[in-house]
């Protein structure tokens, strides 16, 4: 399995690395010592790609592709397709997007999502409680959307939450679906436990359903209007 270094590596040269027209065309941010900027975690490693129109992509590359990654995303752009949210960007699942000493491997493109992470938003708003309570709503408005679509995000946590514009209206951005549901998925086991200070103790595999946010959605909003409450 190619490592962080090594797509990185590939990244260097995006018109020969990528088979994907778009991000073939697509300069990588970089580092101060000129290498492409990855933002990496445990299964992925994502690189910001610049257009010729200067907009702004994002090009995942998995380390460790589970066999049936594939299916999983494409059924997850079919619901989105029939049922849009708005905190949920569009994006393209494709198999053999990148080519790493000479063997292509899954990309997933979409549109670059700005935004404050969840945790530095509450930082920089943390002596604001109007904003606080703003943005417990707006989490709030984003369950009622994902389970309206019978869709799950499956790891919800400060890292895959990103919050953008005014302090009393925000706008929630979810990345990182990886581990989502949605209906035609029923029968898989979740490929993520949760984050352990969000999500429910003694989740397991096999609790893969439209449910599943639904604690980690508790939490987040009795922890925003107890800091509202008292911010110390």
């Amino acid at each position: 399995m190619p490592s962080a270094q090594a797509f990185a590596e590939a990244v260097q040269f995006p018109d020969t690395a990528f088979t994907d027209s778009l991000l073939a065309g697509c300069t990588p941010d970089l580092t101060t010592l000129g290498l492409p900027r990855g933002i990496s975690g445990a299964f992925a490693i994502v690189f910001r790609m610049t257009d010729a129109m200067g907009d702004a992509w994002a090009a995942k590359c998995f380390f460790n592709p589970s066999p049936d990654l594939r299916g999983r995303f494409s059924a997850l752009s079919a619901r989105l397709a029939d049922h849009p949210v708005d905190a949920v960007a569009p994006f393209n699942f494709l198999p053999g997007g990148i080519r790493v000493e000479g063997q292509a491997w899954p990309v997933l493109r979409m549109p670059w999502q700005s935004g404050r992470s969840l945790i530095s938003h509450v930082q920089h708003h943390l002596n604001e409680p109007d904003a606080l309570v703003a943005l417990a709503s707006a989490l709030a408005a984003t369950q009622r959307d994902l389970e309206a679509a019978g869709i799950a995000h499956g790891d919800l946590q400060h890292g895959n939450i990103l919050v953008d514009g005014d302090a009393l209206a925000p706008r929630i951005r979810l990345i990182d679906l990886d581990a989502a549901f949605v209906p035609a998925l029923r029968k898989l086991d979740s490929l993520e436990a949760g984050h352990r200070n969000y999500a429910h103790p003694d989740r397991g595999p096999s609790d893969f359903g439209p449910y599943v946010d639904r604690f980690t959605f508790r939490v987040l909003d009795a922890s925003l209007r107890a800091l509202a409450a008292r911010p110390n």
